[in-house]
This record gives structure tokens, sequence and C-alpha cells, in this order.
């Protein structure tokens, strides 16, 4: 109990000569990580559109390279990743997002930055495909992700 005691003293007496930063987050390296959520923004999106594999990229490639790049681990989280939360069994209500989490606020930066040019990028995709006159949804079996112009029988 005295140690205790002995601690918050301290923390007092560090806070009072300006010698600890209350604002700042005490992270331990490696202990610790902050989390951030960049959410896609890409509601009512037909199936065939893969947006979670134009996400992550082939084999999760895309967000291995943001992992490399960064230190942060990535993952799809929300409604349409296929990610069941643990404590619900169930995929979360919430959008679909990217959840970024990193032990340093600068390393999560550097992913939150990475991700947010992904996102935009499947977003043009996504505008580009829906101003194609020709363009038609296929269905999910299908290779193609819209028409060719070509018919096939």
């Amino acid at each position: 109990m005295l140690v205790a005691v002995k601690c918050i003293e301290d923390i007092k007496t560090k806070a009072q000569v300006g010698l600890l930063n209350l604002n700042q987050p005490q992270l331990p390296s490696g202990q610790h990580y902050i989390q951030h959520k960049v959410f896609i923004g890409l509601e009512q999106i037909p199936e065939n559109f893969n947006l979670k594999d134009k996400l992550q990229g082939p084999a999760n490639s895309f967000f291995d390279h943001i992992m490399k790049q960064t230190g942060a681990k990535v993952h799809l989280r929300g409604r349409g990743s296929g990610y069941l939360e643990p404590t619900s069994g169930r995929e979360s209500f919430e959008t679909l997002y990217i959840y970024l989490q990193h032990g340093t606020q600068e390393g999560l930066q550097k992913a939150v930055k990475l991700c947010e040019d992904l996102v935009k990028h499947v977003k043009e995709d996504y505008e580009k495909l829906k101003c194609q006159p020709t363009s038609f949804y296929q269905p999910s079996s299908s290779s193609l992700p819209y028409h060719t112009g070509k018919n096939v029988l």
C-alpha cells in the first residue's frame, strides 16, 4: 500500500514541476498500441465489385505493404469484412473500415496516410466503373469486374 502512495506522490510532484506531460500518452514501446479506424465510406456496392479484395490487394499485398512500411497492424473490419468480433461472434455493426494499431503516434499517422490513399484509389476505381456507359455488373462468380463490350456465349 505504501508503494502505491509513493508512486502517486511522485507523479503529482513531477506534474507540478512540469517533468511529466499529462497530455501525452505515456506508452511503453511494444506494450500498448494506439488505435485508429479509417472508414471506407462505400455502402450499397454490388458484391461483384469485390471491395474487400480491392482494399486488401492480391493475397493481402496492399495491407502487407502498409505493415512493412509503417510497422502498423492492419486489418479490415466492419460489415462485409468477414471478421467476427470475439465478444459477439458476429461482424461489427459499423460500416466497413481499416483498423490500425501502432506503438507510436508517428507510425500510426504514416499508416493512416497510406490507408487513406488506398481508400481514395479504390473509390476512384469504383467511380470510373459507374461512369462507363457500357458497364454492367457480372455475377460474382465471373472473373470480369464489368462488361467489356464483347458478347460472350
